[in-house]
Order: C-alpha cells, then structure tokens, then sequence
C-alpha cells in the first residue's frame, strides 16, 4: 500500500528532475550565448589588433619611404655638389692652359692669324681692337699692318678685365662686338663644357663617393 509519505517523494522526485531538466537547459543557453559573446569579443579584439598592427606597418612603410627619399635628395644634392665642383677645376684648368699658351712661342702668330681672318670678314673700314697691354704692346705695328693691306684703319684700346689672352673686335660705333678673347672663349663654352663632362660622368656610373 502507497503511503502518503510514498507519495510526496515520487511528487518532490518528480518536481526535482523537471527542475534539474530546466536547469540545465537554462544553463546550456546560458553558456551558449557567454561562448558566442565571448566568440564575437575574441574577433572584435583580433581585428582591433590587426588594425593596430597593418597601421603600424603602414605608418613604418611611409617613414621607411620618407627616410628614402630624403636620403635619394641628399645624394643627389652630394653628387650635384661634386659635379659643380669638377666643372669649376675643369674651367681653372682649362683656363691655366690658355694662359701657358698665351706665354708660348706659336702665340703671337695665332692672335695675328685670327684678327686677319677676322677682319676679313667685317664690312666696316674703321675698327677698334682691344687687346691685352703686353699684347698691344708688341703685336699693334703687325696688326696695323695687317689692316693695311685688307684696307682696315684699326685703332687699339686696352681690355678693362683679365681676357687671358686672345682678342675683341667692335665697329667705330661699337654697334656690334665679337670676342675673340680666350676668357669670352670658356665662359661662352662653360654650358658645352659642363654637358659633355657631365654626360662623361654618366658614362661612368655616376659614383662620385
């Protein structure tokens, strides 16, 4: 025979494993949607750091880039700087041979043959030469005479600067002038000068260290 007592376990027994049942239900949903939060934080946390990391590179990548280009300007600037500098000993040593040469024998009779193919070519009677004092001094009688006999009147002026050596010629009224001199010469020719140096040095690799 049931008791009373029999009964209220088998109700409390029954209750009891419903509520385990509801429980643990209640629990599993729990620990599902803290897994898919934690999942999604997890993710949100990982992209925050890939953010972190791809800005940090790319920020490294655009330092990188600068620190190149500064680096490339500076060079370049070094290698301008050198290239200025051989053009410069390049002109002192070109203008050092103008003035071996203006001391040489084979001078005198150069600076005659260039006034009279000059002055052959000029259309004016009356013609001014400027020349160097040393130069007047020693040369004017046979560039008079050379005037002379292609029917030029010449009359001579002292240069007011260093020509090295060489000459300039200009009509009475100084209209026109055509330098002759070896100074006009290399500084008329700097530009080419510095081309084909400068196209030699590229030739060469451009190492300047």
């Amino acid at each position: 025979m049931i008791t009373i007592e029999d009964k209220l376990n088998i109700f409390y027994k029954i209750v009891l494993e419903k509520e385990k049942e509801e429980s643990l239900k209640v629990l599993n949903e729990i620990e599902e949607k803290n897994k898919a939060t934690l999942d999604k934080h997890r993710e949100r946390l990982f992209k925050v750091k890939d953010d972190i990391i791809e800005k940090s590179i790319k920020n490294g990548e655009v330092k990188k880039d600068e620190l190149i280009s500064q680096e490339i300007v500076e060079a370049r600037k070094r290698i301008f700087t050198k290239k200025e500098g051989l053009l410069d000993d390049l002109i002192l040593y070109l203008e050092k041979k103008a003035k071996d040469f203006v001391n040489s024998e084979e001078y005198s009779q150069y600076l005659l043959d260039g006034i009279g193919r000059v002055l052959k070519d000029i259309e004016d009677k009356y013609i001014i030469i400027y020349l160097k004092n040393e130069d007047r001094l020693r040369l004017s009688g046979s560039i008079a005479k050379i005037g002379i006999e292609i029917g030029k009147k010449i009359s001579f002026e002292n240069v007011t600067e260093d020509i090295i050596g060489g000459f300039i010629v200009c009509d009475i009224d100084k209209k026109y002038l055509i330098d002759e001199s070896f100074k006009g010469k290399i500084e008329e020719n700097k530009y080419l000068i510095g081309e084909e140096l400068y196209s030699t040095l590229g030739k060469a690799g451009d190492i300047l260290d």
